[in-house]
């Protein structure tokens, strides 16, 4: 009577789970492209969706390449992208399974138009990560999906991999661009800058930014515009700079050489305040790092150090001054959290000006101040 009781109780509690699917019977989504499609519903444009699909044994390397291909770009159109991903259910034998998600790119034609309707669906979906990378393309979002990096042939863990890599080792690329990102400062009212890419024929370009008013693309920035705007922001974790040591910067052994200076930590403070009734700001950096390559002569002195520091910092600082002058007179927008330094410090400006504060932004005073300092020069043996 005992056993019966305990064998009924264990058919209770050792259930299966009901709505499990079998790994063989998913098939992963590494990446996705969204463009602008041809047609229009009720004034809106359609979407364009393209979806790299992997074959988990393919990519594992059980199945031989001859007999399944590792990837596969699947392109399906709608009116929304949820209604693209249920039309995958007439393409694909498999249900995708979008938990390793790695990046999701969108067109510059699509982001003119506005960002924030294609990312609902992947804010919404539980399956969907926050951290996944949203980066912009200049033309056609599918044409990067198509690029066959010749050692890492499947292209979503291609850009991942070259996400974390560049953002490891340069300040050429904003450090935060991923769907979560953009989202809270959509939902704060902030701009945005996200990585920019441009295909090539077996690789990308995976530098500069791509301003966001809001969620609408405003524009293109560079390389040297992202760092720039990284110092401000305190997020240059690493990259280098080079300063050009000539005949009028002191007395040297080599009278014109480089000198390539390797950022190892920094910190940005941003103070604000109010002059004159109008809003100013203070923006000091500190930095610490190692000569990467040397300029110097062999035993420089101490002198010669510290004049590489001096140079360094009126870089630094020209380099920030040009992208500040940049998003104040040629975009408008406050993509360095000004705004929310005022929030802070002078709510009572802040509540008066808040509407128009981008407008407000072109006129303030921004002063920049450096302080680079040297902490090891390497040693040639």
């Amino acid at each position: 009577m005992i056993a019966a009781g305990t064998a009924l109780l264990l058919l209770l509690v050792l259930t299966g789970c009901w709505d499990r699917l079998e790994i063989e019977e998913r098939i992963f989504v590494l990446a996705v492209s969204v463009d602008k499609g041809k047609t229009r519903h009720q004034g809106l444009s359609d979407y364009d969706l393209t979806v790299q699909l992997a074959e988990p044994k393919a990519l594992s390397g059980k199945t031989p390449s001859n007999h399944v291909e590792p990837v596969w770009n699947v392109s399906v159109t709608g009116p929304s992208l949820f209604d693209c991903m249920r039309t995958l259910a007439t393409r694909v034998a498999r249900v995708p399974f979008y938990e390793h998600l790695q990046v999701v790119i969108i067109s510059e034609e699509l982001a003119k138009e506005g960002v924030e309707r294609p990312m609902d669906l992947f804010l919404r979906d539980h399956e969907l990560r926050r951290k996944t990378s949203l980066i912009i393309t200049q033309g056609k979002a599918k044409d990067v999906l198509e690029v066959h990096h010749k050692l890492l042939p499947v292209t979503g863990l291609y850009l991942s991999r070259l996400t974390k890599e560049s953002i490891r080792k340069t300040a050429k690329m904003p450090r935060h661009s991923t769907i979560g990102t953009f989202s809270s400062n959509y939902r704060a009212n902030r701009n945005s800058v996200l990585t920019r890419v441009e295909p090539r024929k077996n690789q990308v370009k995976m530098a500069g930014g791509a301003v966001l008013n809001k969620d609408k693309f405003a524009g293109w920035l560079e390389d040297a515009d992202v760092r720039g705007y990284r110092w401000v922001v305190g997020s240059v974790q690493a990259g280098n700079y080079v300063v050009v040591n000539n005949e009028e910067n002191g007395k040297q052994e080599h009278p014109i050489n480089h000198t390539t200076y390797e950022v190892k930590n920094m910190r940005s403070i941003i103070k604000p305040g109010l002059r004159n009734g109008k809003p100013c700001f203070t923006v000091q950096i500190r930095s610490e790092g190692h000569i990467g390559e040397d300029g110097l002569t062999s035993s420089p002195t101490n002198e010669e150090v510290k004049n590489v520091e001096h140079l360094l910092n009126l870089q630094i600082k020209k380099d920030i001054e040009r992208i500040v002058r940049k998003m104040q007179k040629q975009f408008g927008l406050d993509i360095f959290g000004f705004g929310e330094q005022m929030r802070r410090h002078e709510h009572a400006y802040w509540k008066k000006h808040e509407k128009e504060w981008d407008e407000v932004f072109k006129t303030a005073e921004v002063d920049i101040r450096v302080d680079t300092s040297v902490r090891r020069i390497g040693h040639v043996r």
